[in-house]
């Protein structure tokens, strides 16, 4: 059974994660628990890559890229 979790922009991103095995898109290694879907590479990447993207909040740790989009 499939989950909705990641329903709505996510989808998307989720199918190319499944479709790359779950391999980084940044560095192509494995990312198994470290990962998670970016929107900007639309699919799984390393959390150690987040520090380095301009749309991520070092505050808040989350991205930015969905509501700098939507902004123009």
């Amino acid at each position: 059974m499939k989950c909705d979790i990641t329903s709505g922009r996510h989808t998307d991103a989720t199918r190319n994660a499944e479709r790359d095995g779950v391999r980084c898109r940044i560095c192509g290694k494995p990312s198994f628990v470290s990962s998670v879907i970016c929107p900007m590479h639309q699919g799984a990447v390393h959390m150690k890559h987040c520090p380095d993207c301009e749309y991520f909040v070092p505050l808040l740790w989350t991205c930015s890229y969905y509501r700098r989009k939507q902004l123009g």
